[in-house]
């Protein structure tokens, strides 16, 4: 799974289980299953899934252990197995001067 971020801003408000942000206009619902990480400030390296949100707020849980104080970056992410096939069409190899090899390999999706 890889970390697919949807989302980098800066706390304008928060309480013991919200982080607010008044300069995105989430749509509500939205982000529901999603996590916040705080990227600075005092409750930096802090981890919550968010259960609701509104336009500008993410409601976490469980609580916040430091509750992140206003100028906090945060980002939101989502958790994503999406993988794509691709086939491998073409594969060149090119002396470089001086010796040695460069491969290039050209791809194509499925």
């Amino acid at each position: 799974m890889r970390r697919q971020v949807i989302t980098n801003g800066t706390v304008t408000s928060s309480a013991s289980t919200t982080l607010n942000d008044n300069t995105q206009t989430f749509v509500v619902d939205t982000r529901i299953g999603h996590r916040v990480e705080i990227l600075s400030g005092t409750g930096i390296g802090q981890v919550r899934e968010v259960i609701d949100n509104s336009n500008t707020q993410l409601v976490v849980s469980p609580a916040w252990n430091t509750i992140p104080p206003v100028g906090s970056e945060y980002s939101a992410y989502a958790w994503s197995d999406d993988w794509f096939r691709c086939r491998v069409t073409d594969v060149q190899r090119v002396v470089r001067k001086g010796g040695g090899t460069i491969r290039y390999d050209r791809t194509a999706l499925l």
